[in-house]
């Protein structure tokens, strides 16, 4: 929270020079630890991806980013296969080409007053939320669809995706807000990941998902707090009326967040299954109001194509 404290502490002019700066510093080092792709390493031209024995496809996915994302480093959040082992990902990419949000971000975030760091995640969703839209004005494939050539090919996009085409749009959907949320919470200290996944709730279809894992030092910790946020599959706060009040992002709480952890969470499917919860607000207190159903967040080994949306995994 110091770098909030800062701009609190700061006028006008010199909050612009202070958030230049830093958007400097953190693109400069995230490029020395360049990761190309995030997501499905899949071209935009169908190409082979057989494995040897012939029997399975194979697509790699790049499931797990740490720190800020920089600006030439590839999204990739849906993919196209089928059992013959052709993969492509038909414009279903975009690159994070500037970070005119994180000045809007910093900007927004002094209009409030936070208490604790649990004050600024919520605040990070009501960016999001509005930042993205909420009421879907147009479709997400016909928005990043390739056109092809006589041959098939696809035509290489007059301007390259970016992030910021789904601004209002209401049509962001789990990576849009986890990588989003990834940079403004890497931008703000915290040391944060994207990991792209699955999540099931009991009672609903298992889905490809992607989400954040944070860790921080609140005021007076001697022990950090670890746990993970999910944005776009928040839960809802309610007054004692049951009146919606507002949203907040789910939280599922970690023991500890080392080496160990997320080589078991990346390599070996370790299931982190927590309650599935929303909120109620009690004079000053919030409480958790429990569901019968548990929330299960892993990283798969394989990918299931989906046969009902022509036969695309999305994120």
């Amino acid at each position: 929270m110091e770098f909030y404290y800062e701009l609190m502490n700061t006028n006008e002019e010199q909050r612009g020079e202070l958030i230049r700066k830093r958007i400097e510093e953190k693109e400069e080092i995230a490029r020395q630890n360049h990761k190309d792709v995030i997501g499905y390493r899949v071209g935009e031209q169908s190409s082979y991806s057989l494995e040897p024995n012939g029997e399975q496809v194979c697509v790699d996915v790049r499931c797990f980013h740490q720190g800020f994302i920089p600006t030439d480093c590839k999204i990739v959040y849906g993919a196209v296969f089928n059992t013959d082992g052709f993969a492509s990902n038909q414009g279903n990419y975009y690159y994070i080409d500037n970070h005119d949000y994180l000045e809007e971000f910093c900007r927004f975030v002094t209009k409030f007053e936070l208490n604790d760091e649990y004050d600024f995640f919520d605040t990070v969703l009501i960016f999001l939320r509005k930042y993205f839209g909420m009421i879907p004005n147009q479709n997400r494939e016909e928005m990043f669809r390739l056109m092809v050539d006589s041959n098939g090919k696809f035509l290489s996009p007059n301007k390259e995706h970016t992030l910021d085409w789904f601004r209002g749009k209401g049509n962001a959907m789990c990576t849009e807000f986890s990588v989003m949320a990834q940079n403004i919470m890497s931008f703000f200290g915290f040391q944060s990941y994207v990991l792209i996944g699955q999540e099931k709730t009991d009672g609903f279809p298992e889905e490809s998902h992607a989400f954040n894992v944070v860790s921080f030092y609140g005021v007076g910790d001697i022990e950090p707090t670890h746990m993970i946020l999910d944005y776009s599959g928040f839960v809802n706060v309610y007054d004692t009326k049951f009146h919606k009040i507002g949203e907040s992002p789910y939280i599922g709480y970690l023991e500890n967040l080392d080496e160990e952890l997320m080589e078991d969470i990346l390599l070996n499917e370790k299931h982190l299954v927590y309650e599935d919860y929303n909120y109620m607000v009690i004079g000053d207190h919030v409480f958790h109001i429990a569901f019968d159903r548990k929330r299960d967040y892993y990283v798969s080994n394989s990918i299931t194509a989906d046969y009902v949306s022509e036969k695309q995994k999305r994120m």
